[in-house]
């Protein structure tokens, strides 16, 4: 019933170009300084800063 996905951890090794920030109660990411446009990524329940994630 159940498949290998989660059952394995990924190692990112790349280095993190952007910064933390809050834009009203939420925690973002912002990497650049275009203001005319955006790319938004939704994550799950678990946020990303969770490491484990190997679908």
């Amino acid at each position: 019933m159940f498949d290998d996905c989660g059952a394995t951890a990924v190692r990112w090794n790349g280095t993190p170009t952007g910064h933390e920030a809050k834009l009203g109660d939420n925690a973002v990411y912002i990497v650049g300084t275009n203001t005319k446009a955006a790319v938004l990524f939704v994550h799950d329940v678990f946020g990303w800063k969770l490491t484990t994630i190997g679908c």
